[in-house]
């Protein structure tokens, strides 16, 4: 096959050729250049031995977690009485939908990881949808989580230190985690010496299993997940039931037939592309306010999806069995504090969406000392009234001062400051840690290695598919938005990643892209050039009509493909043209083109980069 590469250089934005009506040089507010210095971005694992002393991010040095304090949480079974001396965490087996749609009470949620996700820790997370509506976990063997034992921080996965405490009583304790893809890089117990291994099910619940110990334990450790968790966008060149028939997408009769029922009644189904798709669902979701109860009929899913009325559980109960009637494989996540919903995309990478939720007050403890994950806002529909709701300010922007008057927006406390060079400065550049020590800690105590868990490899690595440890000195910075927009950064896993799994196994298309050798351009503008190319039957040479094409820049070396512009159709000759706009959250640097084409019943997905 023969097709053109389009190397495309994007430059920076607001530096432009002098043409008329454009500027040659824009003014940018220091507060935002300083988001795209690399020192900011530089993420290290610092220090040697199996547990590093500290980790470097966004220009924050995180010490080690040092010894624990009377703050240091427990996770507890919800049936079990509190303790007086400690804060605990509840982690439910099920959740059950509920009419109680007002806005919640005063929240309270601990911290554990550092940075901490407050309030998008995984809790347990949810993939089952029982015939009464319950939302269970699914039956399934535990698969063993190594403990991997890198030195250096890889590309397109964040560095996160946690601190727990776990009550061992012969079975499987669970332990949450900051994304499903979570990594254990280094692990020390209190005391040491004891022997645990770590493992998940198919839900990517986490649990520490521990045969010869019974009591409690504190577990240090360092992880990291895929930054595309946090925030990435999603691809369009396939429909949003792609997916229809995976497990992650089952429901029992009766709640697929309430989905498809709602999914009519919103003008949303499973042919629409996945992108778009996805975006109306969250758009629709958000909107929801908490209030009365909907009027109740025989089905309470359909009351609460129809009604738009609802905080974090009831939105995202209801998201999850609407998506999964449109074919997206989705799982609802739970907190001592929040719920939200995790969605796999055609790449077969999940993503958070987090859907909002109402209270007048959330209460964060375990903070001080700490600093606030803020990733890239997501690209999502945010309305009005979910930008002022307390998860989204926190993920999103700074929280707000104490605010108790009607119709303010939620009073936020404890919240750790945000990563960056804005925030106070980090334990271990001659600041204290805050009282209590425990939990998230940055304590100043550095451990020496000497408590390496007896039974498991501390430098055991799965080596499998891991992709090239290399310093990534452009990695995105994740700190605090600022008053002036910043573009979406677009960072990710190799370049070659473009969705196609999961679409129907046959003969491929053969896709012919035309374009010139090279071209540049400035993010957010037009190239003045047009893409085209066909699609054809690989035997016959003929033109296949109906086929839908997507365009995208590829970079050269590692990153996410990223589409550009919607997806187009061919033409009774096969033939498909589209102009070429960069996008304006584009990263500088060179670019491939590639056309990739859906798949169909009578043919496979094909790509103009392959033959």
């Amino acid at each position: 096959m023969k097709y053109r590469i389009a190397v495309v250089l994007v430059g920076l934005a607001g530096v432009a050729a002098a043409q008329p009506g454009r500027l040659r040089h824009e003014y940018v507010p220091p507060e935002t250049l300083a988001r795209f210095d690399p020192a900011r971005a530089e993420a290290a694992i610092l220090g040697d031995g199996p547990m590093p002393d500290a980790i470097r991010r966004d220009g924050a040095r995180l010490e080690q977690p040092g010894p624990p304090g009377a703050d240091s949480p427990l996770l507890r079974d919800p049936e079990t009485p509190p303790p007086s001396d400690a804060p605990s965490i509840p982690r439910p087996e099920e959740a059950r939908p509920d009419r109680e749609t007002g806005a919640d009470s005063n929240l309270k949620y601990h911290v554990i990881y550092n940075p901490s996700v407050a309030p998008l820790r995984r809790n347990v997370a949810f993939d089952t949808v029982e015939d009464d509506y319950r939302l269970t976990i699914a039956d399934s063997p535990r698969r063993r989580v190594p403990i991997v034992g890198d030195r250096k921080a890889r590309p397109g996965r964040e560095l996160f230190w946690g601190d727990l405490k776990v009550d061992l009583v012969g079975e499987d304790a669970p332990l949450p985690s900051v994304a499903p893809d979570m990594r254990i890089l280094a692990l020390r117990t209190e005391p040491s010496g004891v022997a645990v291994t770590l493992v998940k099910d198919a839900a990517d619940n986490f649990y520490v299993r521990a045969p010869a110990h019974r009591g409690e334990v504190r577990l240090v450790f360092l992880v990291d997940a895929d930054q595309a968790y946090f925030s990435s966008p999603v691809p369009g060149n396939v429909l949003l039931g792609h997916a229809g028939g995976d497990p992650m997408t089952a429901l029992p009769p009766r709640a697929r037939r309430a989905g498809q029922r709602v999914l009519g009644k919103l003008g949303m189904g499973p042919e629409m592309p996945f992108d778009q798709g996805l975006d109306a669902l969250v758009g629709y979701f958000r909107g929801f306010r908490a209030g009365p109860p909907p009027d109740s009929s025989a089905d309470i899913y359909e009351d609460l999806a129809l009604g738009e009325v609802g905080v974090c559980r009831h939105r995202s109960f209801a998201f999850m069995i609407t998506a999964r009637a449109a074919g997206v494989p989705t799982r609802v996540v739970h907190n001592e504090a929040h719920a939200f919903v995790e969605v796999r995309a055609p790449d077969g990478r999940w993503r958070r969406v987090d859907l909002g939720g109402e209270a007048p007050e959330l209460s964060i403890g375990g903070g001080e000392g700490r600093r606030l994950h803020q990733p890239t806002p997501d690209a999502f529909p945010k309305p009005e009234a979910y930008q002022s709701q307390y998860s989204s300010m926190l993920t999103h922007g700074a929280p707000p001062g104490e605010s108790t008057a009607a119709g303010d927006p939620p009073a936020i406390e404890g919240a750790p400051p945000p990563l960056g060079p804005d925030g106070p400065p980090a334990v271990g550049d001659g600041v204290a840690p805050g009282d209590g020590g425990g939990g998230d800690g940055m304590g100043g105590a550095v451990g020496d290695g000497s408590d390496a868990i007896d039974g498991i490899a501390e430098g055991a690595s799965d080596g499998e598919g891991d992709p090239p440890v290399t310093d990534d000195p452009f990695a995105p910075p994740v700190g605090p938005p600022t008053a002036v927009p910043l573009p979406e950064v677009v960072e990710g896993d190799v370049a070659d990643a473009l969705p196609s799994d999961g679409l129907p196994e046959g003969v491929p298309v053969r896709v012919q892209l035309e374009m010139p050798e090279a071209l540049s351009g400035f993010r957010g503008e037009a190239l003045g050039e047009t893409a085209r190319g066909r699609v054809v039957d690989p035997t016959t040479g003929q033109g296949v009509a109906g086929v839908k094409i997507q365009l995208y820049l590829v970079p050269v070396g590692h990153g996410v493909p990223v589409p550009v512009g919607k997806g187009r159709q061919t033409g009774a000759d096969g033939r498909f043209e589209a102009p070429i706009t960069l996008p304006p959250t584009l990263r500088l640097g060179a670019y491939r083109l590639v056309a990739a084409s859906e798949g169909t019943p009578s043919w496979a997905a094909g790509r103009s980069d392959v033959p």
